[in-house]
């Protein structure tokens, strides 16, 4: 699908009036009151902790809460100790060294500069827990307040404005209504911002900083990720999350690695006992990213690493028995993991067994499949894939919607913002633009200047998605797939075509083009064939699942009587391309073919009366014979005057590269791709005789300049 800036849809929302503030506590409160959800065990006890840790700190001057929120901080404590014993909470215990002994009545929460412990007994089973906090300004709290904001600023990045839309749309109205499933819960809110404010500054360009509550320097969307990974759950069961699969598509440098660690922090402490965390990646370097994160922050943060054991193989949470393990490679069977991150997915195959494994072994009420990554000079990925998917679903122009999947894309890439913008790096670098923006632009420049510098940049610095080898691509990988149509209404009937051929030595793939010219554009229609009996082994191979091509027909399975059906079966393909003209009603007046491996097909055919009058061309496999197809192809897809129907020709386009020599075009295949490219070439061998038929002729159009992008 091709993607395009709609304005329209963000006109009517602004910051809320005091009004509009007061209806929607009113509505609030009231759908919370029915719900009934108050804070779990789990989350009271951390909170609990927290608080007394937080009074305690204040009490020798720490700043970290206000003289305002003293009084609910207190009030929420006089709750708890009214409902659990003291003895029960493993974290305060760990927390405070618990004195089981002291019997004294918990007379206040500040003596002489310490804490009283106490043990507390006989306390009903009945929850009397009240909220944390008074959330009478909800819509003014931070992560809130920056959806509003994000939304309605030109100047950031589609795809995020697109997701705070719906965040607000969600929040304000959806979930008011009975039939919508999920409610946003203050409470679990309330816990991200105090375990931010016990979360320190491991490291910052001003030194003097290290060691800083990370409160007064979080950044308004790491807030509103934390706030929507965690804060959404089920109206009929608190313990169930909302959104099962949360894409974090960000440029490096931009804290990606914080945030996923912070993310199995949280999880670890509130997740019920015995749950399992993963951080996975296609290397064991890759995957520790993570854990070394999650290291870093519990040395500068004494008030969190109190609570974690860290092993040389795992990380525990030491009063839930809770685990935190990376994995490199497919894990082992019996992975029950709740949370599960897979690190640079940018770098994995489309079907990649990590992701795989671990999807199917999710387990329990909270489930979160986490993929992150940056862009790689590789597609598709199994990355492309989940930002392709999140990006239908955020689409207003799409009619796909996953009400359980949560997508932050920062990409310069469809739709387009030129890559040599200053709003381009602000619009994809959230952090980075604010802590280091001459660094961005100093890239940009020299990417701009310096083009064997140009790819990288524009994966790590912009997330755009480049094919296999980009620096040598036909064309750009986002130009090609802004002309795919797939439902397209284009009318054949009463064409004169040329019909393309790339056929295999018997058992690989053959594929064909059907394409036809009209006012300068080129429409073509593609099809493969591959030997039914290879279809497991060149999915373990290929990693792409031909069924689904087939399920849709622009693949086709060919058996050629063998008992294994290993082989192209060519009458297949024969019958096949005798029955265009009449299905299309197109008249098909030149095929153009490889002479190689055409063989017995094109003898047949040209022995068909019904093809007495169509004109077979030979096209030379070398630089002087491919090079006008090729050039014509670059050209159509660079000025978006070619259009075809067929997603096979996009997996493909990765695994070819051009080369230029003697102001010749050539192409051939990537050595390390295992993507085909039978659909490439056969539709190379038709447009170069479109060239000759429509283009030697034409009024000269400027060729794109952008070559290699």
């Amino acid at each position: 699908m091709e993607y395009k800036v709609n304005e329209a849809i963000f006109e009517g929302y602004s910051i809320p009036s005091e009004a509009e503030l007061q209806q929607f506590q009113t509505k609030y409160q009231s759908l919370t009151n029915e719900i009934s959800h108050v804070p779990d065990k789990n989350m009271a006890d951390f909170l609990f902790t927290s608080y007394v840790y937080l009074l305690k700190a204040k009490a020798i001057g720490d700043n970290r809460i206000t003289h305002k929120e003293t009084n609910a901080i207190k009030r929420f404590c006089r709750d708890y100790m009214n409902t659990y014993d003291l003895k029960d909470n493993l974290l305060y215990d760990m927390a405070f060294g618990l004195n089981k002994y002291h019997k004294e009545q918990w007379d206040g929460y500040l003596s002489s500069g310490r804490m009283k412990h106490i043990v507390k007994s006989g306390r009903s089973l009945e929850t009397r827990i009240s909220s944390s906090i008074d959330y009478n300004d909800l819509l003014n709290s931070l992560p809130i307040k920056y959806a509003y904001d994000v939304m309605t600023d030109k100047s950031e990045c589609y795809w995020i404005r697109l997701q705070a839309m719906k965040f607000i749309e969600d929040f304000t109205v959806n979930q008011f209504k009975p039939d919508f499933e999920f409610y946003f819960n203050a409470d679990v809110l309330r816990v991200i911002e105090i375990f931010l404010r016990l979360v320190n500054l491991a490291t910052a360009k001003d030194v003097t900083l290290i060691g800083d509550s990370i409160i007064n320097h979080v950044k308004p969307f790491q807030y509103f990720m934390l706030m929507n990974v965690f804060a959404w759950r089920k109206k009929d069961d608190f313990a169930e999350n909302r959104y099962r699969k949360f894409v974090l598509f960000i440029p490096r440098k931009n804290g990606k690695s914080w945030l996923v660690a912070v993310v199995k922090m949280l999880g670890l402490i509130l997740l019920p006992n015995e749950s399992e965390l993963f951080s996975a990646s296609n290397t064991r370097e890759q995957a520790m990213q993570i854990r070394k994160e999650f290291e870093n922050i519990c040395g500068a943060s004494p008030a969190i690493s109190r609570y974690f054991k860290i092993n040389r193989d795992v990380i525990q949470t030491l009063h839930s028995n809770s685990e935190f393990k990376v994995l490199a490679g497919k894990p082992k069977d019996g992975s029950l993991p709740s949370i599960a991150a897979i690190d640079e997915n940018g770098d994995a195959e489309v079907d990649n067994p990590v992701a795989s494994s671990l999807e199917k072994g999710m387990s329990g009420s909270f489930q979160l499949l986490f993929y992150v990554s940056t862009a790689y000079e590789k597609y598709p990925s199994g990355m492309s894939v989940e930002v392709e998917t999140a990006k239908s679903s955020l689409a207003p122009e799409s009619d796909y919607l996953d009400q359980r999947l949560f997508a932050m894309l920062y990409t310069a890439q469809e739709p387009n913002l030129e890559w040599t913008s200053h709003e381009a790096l602000k619009a994809t670098n959230p952090l980075m633009w604010y802590t280091n923006r001459d660094q961005l632009i100093s890239d940009q420049k020299t990417a701009i200047e310096q083009e064997h510098k140009r790819n990288a940049f524009q994966t790590r610095r912009l997330n755009i998605f480049l094919a296999t080898n980009a620096g040598t691509s036909i064309a750009p990988i986002e130009n090609l797939k802004a002309c795919y149509r797939a439902t397209p209404d284009f009318n054949w009937h009463g064409r004169q075509c040329i019909l393309g051929l790339d056929l295999s030595l018997g058992d690989d793939n053959s594929a064909i083009n059907l394409v036809t010219h009209d006012n300068g554009k080129y429409h073509v229609k593609q099809w493969a064939f591959v030997p039914e009996g290879r279809l497991d082994e060149k999915k373990a191979t290929e990693k792409i699942d031909y069924r689904n091509w087939i399920m849709q027909k622009q693949v086709f399975a060919t058996v050629d009587g063998s008992s294994n059906s290993k082989m192209i079966n060519y009458k297949t393909i024969e019958d096949f391309i005798i029955s265009l003209p009449k299905k299309y009603g197109v008249d098909i007046t030149h095929i153009a073919y490889d002479h190689y491996n055409a063989g017995n097909l094109v003898q047949n055919l040209q022995d068909k009366e019904l093809f007495y009058n169509t004109e077979f061309k030979i096209i030379q496999q070398n630089k002087t014979g491919r090079h006008f197809g090729i050039s014509l192809l670059r050209q159509a897809v660079m000025q978006n005057r070619l259009f075809f129907d067929n997603s096979m020709m996009i997996h493909e386009w990765g695994a070819v590269q051009m080369k230029q020599t003697d102001n010749l075009y050539y192409v051939e295949k990537v050595k390390t791709a295992k993507n085909k490219t039978d659909m490439v070439y056969s539709l190379i061998n038709a447009l170069d005789v479109c060239n000759e038929l429509y283009e030697v002729n034409r009024p000269d159009v400027a060729e794109d300049l952008v070559f290699g992008l």
